[in-house]
């Protein structure tokens, strides 16, 4: 039996080592080379709103796009609007804003009509 763990033993070192100054090339389906980009309405730059008001806006669209290209008729009505179900928790989460920042800027959307609570 000795003889075995010895051949298995010399069988694991024999694989070949890296050469110096390579690096090993790794495929990862998870892996991505480039950050993820996210669709952004480009009128939102000329709209006036404050920073903090663009990016809930963007983080609301985004939803809303993503569940507009699944499952279309589940989140519309008869006038096609969409709707999207996002706490505060969530979105203050995703925002990276605190939650008064937040309220905030939900409410200057909402005065300028750009979302419905």
């Amino acid at each position: 039996m000795t003889k075995k763990a010895n051949e298995v033993k010399t069988t694991e070192t024999t694989q070949e080592s890296p050469k110096l100054n390579t690096v090993p090339i790794i495929y990862d389906e998870t892996a991505t080379l480039l950050p993820t980009y996210e669709p952004y309405p480009k009128w939102l730059d000329k709209s006036g709103l404050p920073p903090t008001a663009r990016i809930v806006y963007k983080t609301i669209y985004n939803r809303a796009f993503s569940l507009s290209l699944k499952n279309s008729k589940q989140f519309t009505n008869d006038k096609g609007h969409i709707f999207v179900i996002y706490t505060n928790d969530d979105l203050v989460k995703d925002c990276g804003l605190k939650l008064s920042a937040l309220k905030s800027a939900k409410s200057i959307l909402k005065e300028k009509g750009y979302i419905v609570v």
